[in-house]
Order: structure tokens, then sequence, then C-alpha cells
């Protein structure tokens, strides 16, 4: 079964052959406390099979944007698919879902079977931010790394092997990393950046890194 995933952390299932309608109206199949949405905002609809979600807009006052496009037609949702209606973004789920259904029917699953995490697209309670910036300094990858928390969203600048800078909450630099780090949910994605940015992040990788598990790591206990 196909879901959608909130930056709190709470999934949404999606039955088969079902559509949902997004919006704040009280008649609307997800309900959303977002004054940018319309009362009725989006339509998605679940296939039969279950292995794929079509994604419409219903002639919302802000538009509907799937992975930072505006929705101009009905328009097929691909598996990590970030959608946002007003300010709500959502993490779309298919891949996910049958991996857990075939591990629910064989009771097993062989390790080269096991889901790989996608950097394009992803949870941060699943993945981990030291994972996601680990994985993109080895790459690396010219990218910014956006990050909707329930608290707004963070933006963190990787160049040629190393965190340049970050920014959250009016914080900047190795502050606003560690106040990513410590949010427990969130959704990620990735767009591709190679100019430059205003460095405020000095730190060499392996060091940052080093201090940034430091720092998000809980006190031991007595």
């Amino acid at each position: 079964m196909p879901y959608l995933v909130t930056v709190e952390g709470q999934r949404i299932p999606l039955r088969r052959g079902q559509a949902y309608t997004l919006g704040r109206g009280k008649k609307s199949d997800v309900l959303l406390e977002d004054r940018a949405c319309s009362r009725a905002h989006a339509r998605l609809t679940v296939d039969r099979g279950g292995r794929a979600l079509l994604l419409e807009d219903l002639h919302s006052r802000n538009g509907t944007f799937l992975d930072g496009d505006l929705v101009l037609g009905p328009c097929d949702v691909p598996e990590g698919g970030r959608i946002r209606v007003g300010t709500t973004i959502f993490l779309a789920r298919l891949k996910e879902a049958d991996d857990e259904e075939r591990f629910a029917e064989t009771g097993t699953m062989g390790f080269e079977d096991a889901p790989q995490p996608d950097l394009e697209a992803g949870e941060l309670g699943r993945a981990g931010l030291i994972e996601v910036l680990t994985r993109l300094l080895i790459d690396r990858r010219d990218v910014t790394l956006r990050v909707a928390l329930p608290g707004g969203e963070a933006r963190i600048e990787v160049r040629n092997g190393e965190v340049q800078a970050a920014e959250y909450e009016g914080h900047t630099g190795f502050n606003a990393l560690v106040r990513v780090g410590r949010n427990a949910t969130g959704i990620f994605w990735l767009s591709e950046n190679g100019t430059p940015v205003a460095r405020n992040i000095g730190e060499r990788p392996d060091r940052l890194l080093s201090l940034l598990a430091r720092c998000l790591d809980p006190a031991p206990s007595r």
C-alpha cells in the first residue's frame, strides 16, 4: 500500500483504486491546517494495483507542485516524489511499501533485496543527517541539501566534497547543522547546484562530521 509521509513523520496510507482530495475544507480526505491551501487543493489517485499515483491540481489558488515544478495537468508521482500544497510538503512512498508487503508475506528478506536509501529524497528520521552528509561528501557532490522540518526549511550547501554553508531558523554554520540534526523527523531532497556560496563553515570534512556526531549523540547515562 502506498503512503504519504509528513514532515512530522506521520504516515498517511493510500488504498488501491481510491482517490483522495487534499485541502483545508472539511470534506477533504487529507485535511490540512494550512491557510495557503485551498479548500479542495489537489487530488491523488491510486491505481488498482497500488503501484502508481496520479496527482492533479484542483484549480487551487497557489498551485500544486511536484518536485519543485508546478503541476499543470495530471501527472505521475515517482517514488520519493515531493508534493507541495500550500506550504505543506509530503513525501510519496511506493517502493518501500512493496518491500514491506513482500517481507510480511515471506517472513524473510535477503540482504541483497534490502531497499537502499535514496539520497535524492527521503526521511531524515530514517537516514540521519550525518549519513546523508557522509555520502554526499564521499561522492563529492555539488548540491544544495534542503530539509523540510516542523520548524521550517533548512539549506545545507555541499561543494566538491565539503560542507560549506548551512542555515536554519536564522542560525548559520555549524550551529544550524546541529539544530537540523537534532530533529527526529523531516523530509530532505537535493537540488543540483554548482554555483559558489557564501561560506560559513570552515572545518575539514572529517573533523566536521566528528564534531557533529559528538553534538548529536545523547549524553551517556550514569
